[in-house]
């Protein structure tokens, strides 16, 4: 029977709703917190908190739709700064952007490197009033940061099965406003679809992933046009106050670093070229793939092994930032998370191998046909 590794998480049907019990949190040393249903409503929450002057965001070029959205609600106008091939934020621009006195900056910690504390100090020596915001989705469960931010948010429901959730983090003092959870149709679309999809792992009934990938297009296509903000709902809290975070970044750590040993790296090259300590926790093993990419990632797919591209951008970073649409056209996410064994890491591993087996077959198929 293929094995299935990737896209999103599946939740047991014994998984309990227990509201009891300490908070099971990695941020209990900031100032104050709140969960929110998505890191977009995250970033939201936190602009509620800025006062502003101009109402305008320096954001980074190598950015999704969803993290772009919440300024355009707050009606910021966005400068943006480019990045180099190696993530490092390209400071000329930031010093040109500067010129405009943004009001916050964003910086992200893409696949959990820290990149950004050049840009950061470049920035605060501009101005003291700047509000730095850390997106540390990628690097949530990182020991430590490299700079002090002012606010920070990840996106928690991307790391582990949760319908919804993500938090947003003031890093110095209380927040001001209260969150609540209302009923919506993302939530119960997305609980309803990660129960399915448990349901489909046990018994394989095609019919079942038709309707689990159903529930969850319908649940983006409803964030989409609902602009509120909203808390975290209790069953999703439940499952984060009994993670075991420590077997989390364990396992992470452990399929992480056997897909560095042994993924063939004339295929793609890791984004994260190092062997990842237990300082860290990888998000996810992400490679440049040149030319190949998206064959590869059909290839892997017919495999039973799903790997996302983080991230399409916005038209406007595609069309005039030429390093970042490289990243984005050529860069995929290979899943090594909790869920999976080494032997599953393993068959990623063979899988890749079989496609560079099969490059090559018809390559030589091709000579041949020419000599």
């Amino acid at each position: 029977m293929l094995r299935e590794i990737g896209s999103e998480f599946h939740i047991e049907s014994e998984v309990s709703n227990k509201l009891d019990g300490n908070l099971n949190t990695t941020q209990k040393k900031y100032a104050d917190y709140r969960y929110t249903r998505s890191g977009r409503e995250a970033i939201g929450f936190i602009l509620n908190e800025i006062v502003t002057s101009k109402k305008v965001a320096l954001l980074p070029t190598y950015i999704c739709k969803s993290m772009l959205q919440p300024f355009l609600n707050k009606g910021y106008s966005i400068e943006y700064f480019g990045i180099d091939e190696n993530f490092n934020p390209n400071l000329k621009d930031i010093e040109r952007a500067l010129c405009k006195d943004p009001d916050v900056m964003l910086v992200i910690d893409w696949f959990g490197m820290s990149r950004n504390q050049d840009a950061v100090c470049l920035a605060k020596e501009h101005s003291k009033q700047l509000v730095i915001l850390s997106d540390c989705t990628h690097s949530y469960f990182n020991d430590s940061m490299t700079f002090e931010p002012d606010f920070i948010v990840a996106s928690l429901r991307k790391w582990f099965a949760l319908p919804d959730g993500a938090v947003a983090i003031n890093c110095k003092c209380n927040f001001e406003n209260k969150l609540e959870f209302n009923d919506n149709v993302f939530y119960h679309h997305r609980k309803e679809a990660m129960r399915l999809k448990s349901n489909y792992i046990n018994n394989r009934e095609k019919a079942l992933k038709t309707q689990y990938r159903k529930l969850l297009s319908e649940a983006e296509a409803s964030i989409e046009l609902d602009d509120r903000i909203l808390g975290i709902s209790p069953f999703s809290l439940s499952i984060i106050n009994q993670m075991d975070f420590d077997y989390m970044k364990r396992k992470r750590r452990e399929n992480f670093n056997i897909l560095y040993n042994l993924i063939d790296k004339s295929l793609g090259m890791p984004i994260v070229n190092k062997m990842i300590t237990e300082n860290d926790c990888p998000f996810c093993f992400p490679i440049i793939v040149e030319n190949n990419r998206d064959q590869i990632q059909e290839w892997l797919a017919e495999n039973g092994i799903y790997c996302p591209v983080l991230w399409p951008l916005p038209d406007e970073v595609y069309l005039n930032y030429g390093i970042s649409a490289y990243l984005s056209d050529n860069m995929l996410s290979i899943p090594c998370d909790q869920r999976y064994s080494a032997d599953d890491m393993e068959y990623i591993a063979k899988t890749i191998k079989a496609f560079l087996g099969r490059k090559q077959h018809e390559t030589t198929k091709i000579n041949d046909s020419w000599s």
